[in-house]
């Protein structure tokens, strides 16, 4: 089998299609002499030569058309005739009987075709918006599912532990009590009153002055980033603002 074609290419559900391929008769397998069947096969799954096929998912729609051989040795072309009928990309395979002259057993060989379906594309019937439906199903799984999963997953575990150190973040800047900077000397407190010294007086006969305040109730809050700060510092361990504006007021 040479020079096998489908004509035309493209068309509608009306249009006849015709295929056409040259035979060779002298150039059979060795014992095979008796050239005796020619099959095409219709199929939306490329290559398919039967119900049931390792690319496809069951069921498709499949024509076998047969024509009987003549027996000769020299070269002839023959040809099929045939009206789809459905919108579609279709395929199409050819195979060619020929008949053991010893053992009677017939021999069937295919039509090299696609190196991985053993299918030629065609005829394609319809309009754009037909075979774009057709195509763009299967391109967004091949390439944007299939291929595209790995990426997806990776995705997924980066976001998740940057959620994950987000919210660790929130806590720590909500939990209570003053956070003093690292490696920063601890905040002098001052002493509670009673057993030490006595309070110093304000004059003769006067009130005793009252007590130091303790350094919790001087804690404040920087005006910039809200963080609390201790009394007497100048400017703000976390972001470096000035307290001294903010104090003053």
């Amino acid at each position: 089998m040479q020079n096998a074609s489908v004509s035309p290419y493209t068309g509608t559900a009306s249009t006849n299609f015709t295929w056409t391929v040259t035979i060779f008769p002298a150039n059979h397998p060795i014992g095979n002499t008796t050239p005796w069947e020619l099959d095409l096969f219709i199929s939306t799954c490329p290559g398919a030569t039967g119900n049931s096929s390792p690319y496809c998912a069951s069921p498709y729609p499949l024509t076998v058309l047969v024509k009987a051989l003549p027996n000769t040795t020299a070269p002839y072309t023959t040809t099929f005739h045939d009206q789809v009928g459905t919108n579609g990309i279709w395929a199409w395979q050819m195979g060619i009987y020929t008949n053991n002259s010893s053992t009677k057993v017939p021999y069937f060989q295919l039509l090299v075709g696609d190196p991985t379906y053993n299918g030629i594309e065609g005829p394609v019937i319809g309009g754009f918006w037909v075979i774009y439906s057709e195509l763009v199903p299967e391109i967004y799984f091949q390439d944007f599912l299939f291929l595209g999963a790995p990426y997806y997953c990776i995705l997924l575990v980066y976001m998740l532990f940057k959620n994950r150190e987000r919210r660790r973040k929130d806590v720590l800047q909500r939990a209570p009590g003053p956070v003093p900077p690292a490696g920063g000397p601890e905040p002098a407190v001052a002493p509670a009153p009673g057993g030490g010294a006595p309070l110093p007086s304000s004059g003769g006969g006067g009130k005793a002055a009252s007590a130091p305040k303790s350094a919790t109730a001087a804690e404040m809050n920087c005006p910039k980033c809200n963080a609390v700060v201790y009394a007497g510092e100048q400017t703000c361990w976390k972001c470096g603002a000035s307290l001294t504006a903010a104090a003053s007021r």
